[in-house]
């Protein structure tokens, strides 16, 4: 499969209950997720033409600040990062694995 390497950058932020309504995950994602998304559906393409069922990914591609506990101040952190035009970093995709 052939593809090209791209920029992304993380410039938002996002947070979650856990299923187990213990745990809350603060992530950082790219406000544009298309390039990650259009990666991923070619990927699904090559596999699904190998005669593999692919479900398709719904979730947001993120990186994961935080894992912390529902008493973990997460209104002020969420605060901060609004305060602070929150950027976290940009990177090159320029490769990826595939175990399996």
């Amino acid at each position: 499969m052939s593809w090209s390497s791209f920029d992304v950058s993380y410039d938002t932020f996002g947070c979650n209950l856990d299923h187990d309504n213990e745990t809350i995950y603060l992530h950082s994602m790219p406000a544009d997720q298309a390039l990650y998304f259009d990666l991923a559906r070619r990927i699904e393409e090559v596999i699904e033409g190998t005669g593999a069922h692919v479900v398709e990914r719904e979730t947001l591609f993120h990186m994961t600040l935080a894992r912390v506990g529902v008493d973990y101040p997460v209104d002020d952190v969420v605060e901060e990062f609004l305060e602070d035009d929150l950027e976290v970093g940009s990177l090159e995709v320029d490769w990826f694995y595939i175990d399996g």
